[in-house]
């Protein structure tokens, strides 16, 4: 697995889709930005997140879909995967809004945009973005979002 780390980009999900159409990209690459300058939501809106204080990170998940029925499945894997990461922090009241919110309690602190691509040679890869916000504080105009930090006081290392 290979990670790429940047200090600022448009989108971890673009960038990686842009590194994918020049060059051989290895499975499981992980492209991550202390900064998102035009970060992604579902359905066109917008990721906003302050600089250095959460984790804005996409993955790349190739060789794994074989039929279009298994799309939905990575999402509901992805989604389990981030709930029990953040039960084991002991993040109170997480769930799932789905199909791509993370929550804790009524209040939103995370987020998955998976985008898929079918290649004519019938390869199928994904880019899975996921979005958490880790040690922000404040969320103008944002009243249903939150943090790791605003539910527990703690201070987390991105690392």
């Amino acid at each position: 697995m290979d990670i790429i780390k940047l200090s600022a980009i448009n989108s971890t999900n673009d960038y990686l889709k842009e590194l994918i159409a020049k060059q051989v990209v290895t499975n499981y690459t992980v492209v991550t930005s202390k900064s998102q300058i035009n970060g992604k939501g579902q359905m066109g809106s917008v990721w906003i997140s302050e600089a250095g204080k959460n984790l804005t990170f996409s993955v790349l998940i190739k060789d794994l879909i074989v039929d279009v029925k298994q799309l939905y499945t990575l999402n509901i894997v992805v989604s389990l995967a981030i709930i029990s990461v953040l039960e084991k922090y002991k993040i109170p009241s997480v769930s799932i809004k789905w199909p791509n919110d993370i929550m804790s309690g009524n209040h939103k602190i995370g987020g998955i945009l998976i985008e898929n691509s079918f290649k004519s040679d019938g390869e199928v890869f994904s880019i899975v973005g996921i979005g958490l916000n880790i040690n922000q504080i404040n969320f103008e105009n944002l009243p249903n979002a939150s943090s790791l930090k605003l539910k527990t006081g703690v201070d987390y290392d991105l690392d």
